[in-house]
């Protein structure tokens, strides 16, 4: 994969984390696999209290979306274990 999609990949996906959990909450993304038009991210909170999240991408007319985020997808995880 090209730099600059993973850099814009990344982008997405804090920009995606960042509007939609917790306001304070700082966190790490780990880059787990890409499957063809799938991408998956394990999202590490700072804070001890929450759990760590995933974070699935799919590749839609070129352009990489985020489809699911939160600590527990049992359709995701069978789909893409």
């Amino acid at each position: 994969m090209p730099f600059a999609e993973r850099q814009a990949i990344y982008a997405a996906a804090r920009t995606y984390i960042a509007d939609n959990s917790v306001a304070d909450m700082q966190s790490s993304l780990v880059f787990d696999w890409k499957r063809g038009d799938w991408i998956r991210f394990t999202v590490i909170p700072e804070t001890v209290e929450t759990d760590n999240g995933l974070l699935f991408m799919r590749n839609v007319a070129g352009q990489w979306q985020v489809e699911n985020f939160g600590t527990a997808f049992p359709e995701m995880y069978e789909a893409f274990p």
